[in-house]
C-alpha cells in the first residue's frame, strides 16, 4: 500500500510543486529547462507563454491524476477490488508528458497566426 499510495500523492505533488515554480517564476530562455520547442523559443514572449501554459496544464492534468488516484485506491483498499495500479501509474505519466505538449503548441501555432496575420 506504501508504494501505492508514493505513486499517487507523491510524484504528483512533486510534479505539481515543479509546475508552481515554472509558473511562478518563468526561467529566461535558455537551453536547460522550461517548455522548450522551436515555436517557443521564436522570442521572449512566446517563451514565457510557453511556460505558462504547459505549467498551468502540468497543474490541472496532475491535480485531476490525483483524484483519480484516489478513487482508485479507495476501491482498491476499502471495497478489495482488484485493481492493478501500474496502469494508472503510465497513464498518469503519459498525460502529464503529452498534454501540455499538445495543448502548448496548439496555443502557441493559434497566437502565432494571430501575430503574423494582424
Amino acid at each position: 500500500m506504501g508504494l501505492d499510495i508514493f505513486f499517487v500523492f507523491g510524484i504528483q505533488l512533486l510534479v505539481i510543486l515543479l509546475a508552481i515554480i515554472l509558473l511562478v517564476k518563468i526561467p529566461p530562455m535558455n537551453s536547460f529547462y522550461g517548455y522548450r520547442t522551436k515555436m517557443s523559443s521564436i522570442n521572449d514572449e512566446y517563451w514565457k507563454y510557453a511556460n505558462k501554459i504547459a505549467a498551468k496544464t502540468i497543474i490541472v492534468i496532475s491535480a485531476l491524476s490525483i483524484l483519480v488516484g484516489i478513487a482508485l485506491l479507495i476501491s482498491k483498499y476499502c471495497f478489495n477490488i482488484e485493481i492493478d495500479l501500474s496502469w494508472y501509474f503510465i497513464a498518469s505519466a503519459a498525460l502529464i508528458i503529452f498534454t501540455p505538449i499538445i495543448i502548448t503548441e496548439t496555443k502557441l501555432r493559434k497566437k502565432h497566426r494571430a501575430n503574423t496575420n494582424v
